[in-house]
């Protein structure tokens, strides 16, 4: 029975490493991708959409970052959905400065819709004639050509849909190692590269920067379609890519940037409402992700005390491929090695993430998004 599972898990690791290996070390970075088009080409009309829900700490910061950007044919709409802080207040001052940034303001929001998806949709209709549309937070900021590149790379690989992996802003060991162990499980989760495999049914986009070509989102229904989603930019992309959309992640350090949560607390908190939704609010899948995750990321680390015997020698293999793995990975998110020296702890701290989002959103049977409160049943209903 040991042998058995310290095999599964070091198969589970060396498959995934090297299903990577002969799949996935086409990740391109944008960085390195050209700022202008072929000669003679013009540049696309381009929309930037930000919804903003109470975001004054970060908010100046990322918009500043998107109007000083040089693209030549530039729209903002920063929607402020229902903000109850000093975000209108600098919104306002910023749209004096800037030409370019419009601000939408929504004071009620509409049954059958949540929030975000709301504001997003919300801002597309203010678009203008944009080809091209960007969905990025109120938290990220932009390298001065991102956009610049983010298109050209676009139109040359003739895609539907871009998303890139920011590089995150991290802050103490603890902080690195959750975010280093949310990251593996995810990336190898849904098999990432695969994501851009035409003919794969593998689907992730990371909602700090989704381009979207506007014909194509428009086609498939855009955020209207997904206006129940908690799990809105992973969905959108399923939707590009399922009804034949060119989609594509790629790695976005230094071009975007982003403080995603503040501490080992603000982790917790943040994804305790996005993975029971992200599983279907199924309590069979939860349980199914816990075994899983003990398994190939606390088992390795306390199998390998079992040498010389051979699941010791199995878990030690196992051990390495993780290990592995978790370099892989930090060529997209910039957590060094070091820190999978916590991956047995952080692993735990996801299975407690696991269950305390399944408890909290069945216990009020609903989810809190921002402030509002979903009801369960709508959410399922969707």
């Amino acid at each position: 029975m040991i042998i058995g599972l310290a095999a599964f898990t070091a198969v589970f690791w060396w498959q995934l490493v090297i299903d990577w290996l002969i799949r996935g070390r086409g990740l391109e970075q944008l960085r390195e991708q050209p700022d202008s088009l072929s000669e003679g080409e013009a540049w696309p009309p381009l929309a930037v959409v930000v919804p903003i829900r109470n975001e004054a700490v970060r908010l100046e910061a990322s918009l500043r970052s998107l109007a000083i950007q040089d693209y030549p044919k530039l729209r903002i709409i920063a929607v402020n959905d229902r903000s109850e802080d000093a975000s209108p207040q600098i919104l306002e001052k910023l749209a004096a400065e800037y030409p370019q940034l419009q601000i939408e303001t929504i004071k009620l929001l509409p049954p059958g819709w949540l929030g975000k998806p709301h504001a997003l949709w919300r801002g597309v209709q203010l678009a203008g004639k944009a080809e091209w549309i960007l969905f990025t937070d109120a938290d990220v900021t932009h390298a001065p050509s991102t956009l610049r590149r983010a298109v050209a790379f676009a139109i040359l690989r003739q895609l539907d849909l871009l998303s890139l992996y920011p590089e995150m802003i991290l802050r103490g060991y603890w902080e690195h190692a959750v975010t280093g162990c949310f990251a593996l499980l995810s990336f190898f989760g849904y098999a990432h590269w695969r994501v851009n495999e035409r003919n794969s049914g593998a689907y992730f986009a990371m909602g700090a920067f989704i381009m979207v070509r506007r014909s194509k989102y428009e086609e498939v229904g855009g955020h209207k379609a997904l206006s129940r989603e908690v799990v809105d930019d992973g969905r959108l992309c399923r939707l590009m890519k399922r009804n034949g959309g060119m989609v594509r992640i790629i790695i976005g350090q230094g071009a975007i940037r982003i403080r995603w949560q503040e501490g080992v607390q603000g982790i917790i908190d943040g994804l305790t409402k996005n993975v029971f939704a992200a599983v279907n609010f199924n309590l069979v899948k939860t349980l199914g992700a816990t075994v899983l995750v003990l398994l190939v990321s606390v088992g390795p680390f306390l199998g390998w005390l079992l040498l010389p015997h051979t699941a010791g020698v199995l878990s030690l293999a196992a051990l390495t491929g993780l290990v592995f793995a978790h370099e892989i990975v930090s060529g997209g998110t910039g957590i060094g090695l070091r820190y999978v020296t916590g991956h047995p702890i952080a692993a735990l701290i996801m299975v407690w993430i696991f269950w305390r989002s399944a408890f909290t959103t069945l216990f009020h049977k609903g989810v809190t998004w921002r402030g509002t409160y979903y009801p369960l049943d709508e959410l399922k209903a969707k």
